[in-house]
């Protein structure tokens, strides 16, 4: 049996290209509030209001593919995603 023809098609089953990128950022927000008392009461009785602290994480990341499989025909397959990561106290 002769595959001489199965050269005719010229596959090529290796990816041409490959990229993969990253990006993380990370944000820190931390907010406080203005102490208001009531008037006539104890000011040393009255609860303080507590610091309300933020951390995220971006984490961003892209992934590019490419292959030619024949000389006619390319397959490019590209892919990202953007997440936040909260992290609180």
């Amino acid at each position: 049996m002769r595959l001489e023809w199965l050269s005719e098609f010229n596959i090529n089953p290796l990816l041409s290209s490959i990229s993969f990128n990253t990006n993380i950022n990370r944000t820190f927000n931390s907010q406080r509030f203005r102490e208001v008392y009531i008037e006539g009461a104890d000011s040393s009785k009255q609860i303080a209001l507590p610091d309300i602290q933020q951390r995220n994480f971006l984490f961003d990341w892209n992934l590019s593919l490419s292959q030619n499989l024949t000389n006619s025909l390319r397959l490019d397959f590209s892919a990202s995603n953007n997440s936040v990561v909260k992290n609180y106290f």
